[in-house]
């Protein structure tokens, strides 16, 4: 006979209200008398649906959803708000075309459920295969028309159903035997007694419904080796049941789960291991390959120490060099535990490329650049420049990168010319063997000019300054100053000149302002600086001689002169002696004009 179990778990909200489960006025129940009164009124179960449908489906085909709960003559039906919830456990028989029903009812952590399951009758029938068929299902050969006429030619396999052969005999054994329940379903849930005839693979029960679910429990070690593990098969149908020995199919092979192991090393190997010991050992790979032809030699171009333990390169071998595309294969084999892996190749860039690869990458050069700590500045004589500080830009001016590592780059300064700030450079890119070259004119360097004004003109110096009237100063005795020394240009192709800022001088502070002009005679390029030169305050006995000079001295006292420039002065003036002052306006103005402006 073939049972077969189906657990469904029905909420309340699921089934539309009928009966009612308490009347409003009761009092209030526990939960476990709740579950109790429901499960009572519980008297039997149907098929939804007519006989005629019944008797053409299986019992082991029927669901939750077919199955109709009886209160009498009604149908059974929790209500929504009531918190319970139904859970069905179908058991069929093909055979017999029966199926019994169990009712769990439920709310919270209280259940209860039906002693007795309420049986279903009417379903169809089929016959039960008797222990020859039973045998022969089991035996691995080819099913014989004598026990299946409908079937002949076909085969019964047992297999591990896996995406892919991932699991080792001794990983299954280890899990049907092992005492956690829940690993231990999950693993038998996944073999698979299937039924193969021409090409279409169906579950063994789905072509002898009468069959019920195969047991199995392990028989004699796994052998990994060989990918095998041998179970106790056991089969049975109503009364009737045959046991035998299957081997399990599609498991892996320990070597092929070593392969997979190394494959994937390979791999890691490819994009991390191959470390070239040296830069010059990189471009010498090449050689190695077309001249020497000596795997030693490459391998001696390799380090291998991230390879974990027990994993080894047993053999380095190489492709034709793909001199048209600029690549040479290279090909590892990598061996863990003796089990060789696939020939992995892989593709490394050696120095092969076509020189129109080279001058491709050079044209994307546009501009260059003068970098220091990471600042792009040019704040120095083209003549100081370092060949190590220059980089090459693309012509948006970001910053030209070498496709790989072998690739070289070298700049190297030519024609500095100190007086225009311009620096001629050429850049020079290089694979393998192959270099193209190019010059750049670079701008925006210091000049001569610059260097001379920023860094050492610091003052401008006048002899005797003390002794002299800003007014009064003649502009062919300044002299520059670089520090405490007088200024000499550091080229003789550098004069100076001075020239006084209009309206600058003030006697009453003593100071004036001088520009002072650099001037490059090669490239009649001018540079100006604004200084500005203090003298001395003047004494008070330096007011006779600025009193003197005025047209007007004669006539205006050197009391009101002083009380006209310094306002402080005392004694105060008199009426009649500003009045003085104010009658001889142009003497006035005349004062204003030389001493109280800035």
């Amino acid at each position: 006979m073939k049972l077969k179990k189906f657990s469904f778990l029905l909420s309340a909200a699921s089934i539309v209200a009928a009966v009612p489960l308490l009347s409003a006025a009761c009092a209030q129940v526990s939960d476990s008398e709740a579950v109790q009164v429901e499960l009572n009124k519980i008297t039997g179960a149907v098929f939804d649906g007519n006989e005629a449908d019944k008797a053409r489906i299986l019992a082991t085909n029927v669901v939750a959803g077919q199955i109709k709960l009886m209160a009498g003559d009604t149908e059974f039906k929790l209500k929504p708000e009531s918190g319970l919830s139904l859970n069905l456990l179908l058991e069929g028989s093909n055979i017999n075309g029966t199926l019994r029903v169990s009712v769990t009812v439920q709310k919270g952590d209280q259940k209860a459920t039906t002693r007795q399951p309420l049986l279903i009758t009417g379903f169809k029938k089929v016959a039960p295969l008797t222990n020859s068929q039973l045998k022969e299902l089991l035996s691995g050969k080819l099913l014989t028309r004598t026990n299946f006429p409908n079937e002949e030619g076909a085969s019964v396999k047992l297999t591990y159903a896996t995406a892919t052969p991932d699991t080792l005999p001794t990983e299954l054994r280890a899990l049907i035997a092992s005492n956690d329940v829940a690993q231990r379903n999950q693993a038998l849930a996944k073999l698979k007694l299937e039924l193969t005839k021409s090409a279409t693979q169906k579950a063994l029960t789905e072509v002898f419904p009468s069959l019920g679910e195969p047991q199995y429990e392990v028989s004699g070690p796994a052998n990994d080796p060989e990918g095998e593990l041998k179970l106790k098969v056991t089969l049975k149908s109503e009364n009737n049941f045959a046991t035998e020995e299957m081997v399990v199919g599609n498991l892996q092979k320990l070597s092929d789960r070593n392969k997979i192991k190394a494959n994937t090393e390979a791999n890691e190997l490819i994009a991390l291991t191959p470390i070239l010991q040296s830069e010059s050992t990189w471009l010498n790979v090449a050689d190695f390959i077309t001249q020497y032809n000596s795997d030693e030699k490459l391998k001696q171009a390799f380090t291998f120490e991230k390879l974990p333990k027990n994993y080894q390169v047993e053999f380095i071998g190489q492709a034709t060099p793909g001199k048209d595309n600029g690549t040479v294969s290279l090909k590892f084999v990598v061996k863990y535990q003796e089990q060789v892996s696939s020939e992995n190749s892989v593709l490394f860039t050696v120095p092969l490329a076509k020189e129109t690869d080279v001058q491709a990458q050079l044209d994307l050069i546009q501009y260059i650049d003068y970098e220091v700590n990471g600042t792009r500045t040019k704040a120095l004589l083209p003549s100081n420049a370092n060949n190590k500080n220059f980089v090459a830009l693309t012509a948006d001016k970001s910053a030209y990168k070498t496709p790989t590592s072998t690739w070289k780059i070298a700049f190297t300064a030519l024609e500095p010319n100190n007086d225009l700030g311009t620096l001629k450079v050429k850049v020079t890119l290089t694979l393998g063997k192959i270099s193209r070259e190019k010059t750049i004119e670079v701008e925006g360097f210091n000049t001569l000019l610059n260097e001379e004004v920023d860094t050492k003109i610091t003052s401008v110096h006048y002899p005797n300054k003390t002794n002299v009237l800003p007014s009064a100063v003649d502009r062919n005795k300044f002299q520059a100053q670089a520090g405490t020394n007088a200024y000499t240009p550091t080229s003789s192709d550098v004069t100076v000149s001075y020239v006084i800022i209009p309206g600058s001088d003030n006697d009453v502070a003593g100071t004036i302002k001088v520009k002072v002009i650099l001037e490059n005679t090669k490239t009649k390029k001018l540079l100006k600086k604004l200084l500005m030169l203090k003298v001395s305050r003047p004494h008070k006995t330096s007011l006779t001689t600025k009193w003197q000079i005025l047209p007007a001295h004669k006539l205006v006292t050197k009391k009101i002169f002083c009380q006209v420039i310094f306002k402080n002065w005392t004694p105060k003036l008199s009426k009649l002696e500003y009045s003085l002052v104010i009658k001889f306006h142009w003497a006035r103005k005349l004062l204003m004009q030389l001493f109280l402006t800035q």
